[in-house]
């Protein structure tokens, strides 16, 4: 969704299109077999994000409209403005503007109970041995939300590439660009994104003897 928005070079005024911005993102359920799918953190071209992920980036796009450009728009209708004040309000304009179109084609990860096989997938978190053989969690996610926090790594990443489709005891090899490194699967939390209702099954009806 976009909003048309005009800044003006001469005059004093400034007139902003606005538009409501609800970031509703679907949840779909997804089975861990269609990792083969989600390499990228796409699946049928629609970015997958975990639940929290999804709300962390709507925050930040809302706080861009609502405090940051709002911070800016007394600047821009000052007689004598500063031209700089109107390329960082244009830039931020649209990065909230790509940010709305982002979260608008995603999907939330929630996959059935029923087709989780244990192994690491996208969206969940991982306990892993490092070569120092310290412990630490990461979580797969799409390489967008990987910018949230520490624990979320790039599926697109040498980890995250080395770690999907992985089980629990499996040692893989990070092929990274300052060298091959392994590291060990130690455990594996799928609770952030297993779906809360797992999908109805069809069982065959009995043949009539």
């Amino acid at each position: 969704m976009h909003c048309d928005t005009s800044i003006t070079n001469a005059g004093d005024s400034v007139l902003v299109g606005t538009c409501p911005r609800p970031h509703q993102v679907k949840e779909i359920s997804m089975g861990t077999t269609t990792t083969t799918r989600t390499e990228n953190g796409e699946r049928a071209g629609r970015p997958q994000l975990t639940r929290e992920g999804a709300d962390l980036l709507a925050a930040h796009a809302t706080d861009i409209r609502e405090r940051r450009l709002a911070e800016l728009r007394p600047l821009l209708v000052e007689h004598e403005r500063d031209e700089r004040h109107v390329a960082e309000f244009e830039q931020l304009l649209a990065q909230a503007d790509e940010w709305d179109r982002f979260l608008a084609s995603a999907q939330i990860i929630a996959i059935d109970p029923a087709d989780f096989d244990g192994n690491v997938a996208l969206g969940v978190r991982v306990k892993i041995r490092l070569v120092d053989k310290s412990a630490a969690w990461v979580r797969l996610v799409h390489p967008r939300e990987a910018v949230l926090d520490e624990e979320r790594i790039s599926v697109t990443s040498p980890l995250g590439i080395a770690l999907l489709g992985a089980a629990v005891k499996d040692k893989v090899t990070v092929s990274a660009p300052a060298g091959d490194w392994v590291c060990s699967v130690l455990e594996v939390d799928a609770s952030g994104v297993i779906a809360t209702e797992p999908k109805r099954r069809r069982f065959p009806r009995p043949r009539k003897s």
